[in-house]
């Protein structure tokens, strides 16, 4: 599991995972908070990228006590947003499609 918890760490992995899609994905989310320019990155999001092998009941806090507000599924990730606070900051998740977490979402449209 790897967390992006500040706007610099946020902005670097955006360019530099070495996942294409992933990568991609990420760069997206980040353009699509471009119109809060008097935001830091850190201030409207975090986000946390799920490896094949990691237990989602480490992120108990996060996952186990709501359910997402978006799930997008890609080619080889399925993209979770949760809203974990009333000035709409929130943690967007990124698992693969393969992982055993996936099975317990609600079925693509």
């Amino acid at each position: 599991m790897r967390m992006y918890r500040d706007s610099e760490s946020i902005r670097r992995v955006s360019t530099e995972e070495p996942d294409k899609q992933l990568r991609e994905l990420i760069a997206r989310r980040i353009l699509d908070l471009a119109d809060y320019p008097d935001y830091e990155l850190d201030n409207l999001l975090n986000i946390i990228t799920i490896e094949p092998s990691d237990a989602i009941a480490d992120l108990g806090f996060l996952l186990g006590d709501r359910l997402p507000e978006l799930v997008e599924y890609h080619t080889a990730w399925v993209e979770l947003t949760y809203i974990i606070s009333d000035d709409g900051f929130g943690w967007v998740v990124y698992v693969p499609v393969d992982h055993p977490f996936i099975e317990t979402l609600p079925p693509q449209n």
